[in-house]
């Protein structure tokens, strides 16, 4: 399938963190209302975490699987915050957290392109208000992810297994000094995080 590459103002700037490691939940629900980010994707030192974001507060998935851990910054590794027009992500260097934010509208035009990646789960488990606990695997890995699943969701003619959550992810192109006009993928954020909806 040809990608269809599309340029697409984006301005990339540091955000300041000191905030982020004195008062996480409040801090991270202001950018989520300043730049109207939606879902929250965690990795800890304990496994992964979703959030999503009503317009005042976060709700994690914590307790949702067995497996799910706390929203803990002592166990953070990185966090990204990402909506349709913007992503902030934060990362963490032994005890020194870094940002960078990604906001699209603004700034200089740059080549993209989106695409969907797959995500594990090709069964529902569970769930817990506003979030579904999917299992993958003979393995069992899992999480539980800040969408409403159906068992219908799964279910695909001729398919023995399926997997219907997809992240939408942008990526944007650039050249490198020296690289006769090659451009490669210089930077990627995620947009947005969904399922295909069952066939009837």
């Amino acid at each position: 399938m040809k990608r269809a590459i599309s340029p697409i103002q984006s301005e990339v700037t540091a955000a300041p963190v000191a905030e982020f490691t004195a008062n996480p939940e409040p801090w991270l629900a202001q950018q989520a209302t300043q730049y109207q980010l939606k879902y929250l994707l965690a990795h800890a030192d304990d496994g992964v975490i979703w959030g999503v974001f009503d317009g005042n507060r976060f709700t994690f998935s914590s307790g949702v699987a067995p497996n799910s851990p706390d929203f803990r910054i002592e166990t953070l590794r990185s966090l990204r915050l990402f909506g349709e027009q913007a992503e902030l992500l934060l990362w963490r260097d032994e005890t020194v957290w870094h940002s960078r934010l990604v906001v699209d509208g603004a700034g200089p035009a740059r080549p993209s392109f989106t695409e969907n990646q797959m995500l594990w789960g090709t069964e529902k488990k569970g769930s817990s208000g506003r979030f579904t606990w999917l299992v993958d695997g003979s393995q069992g890995q899992s999480h539980a992810v800040p969408l409403d699943l159906t068992d219908e969701h799964f279910n695909r003619p001729g398919l023995d297994l399926f997997r219907p959550v997809r992240l939408r992810v942008r990526h944007y192109l650039g050249r490198e000094a020296g690289s006769a006009g090659m451009q490669r993928i210089i930077l990627s954020r995620l947009v947005d995080l969904y399922a295909e909806e069952p066939k009837r």
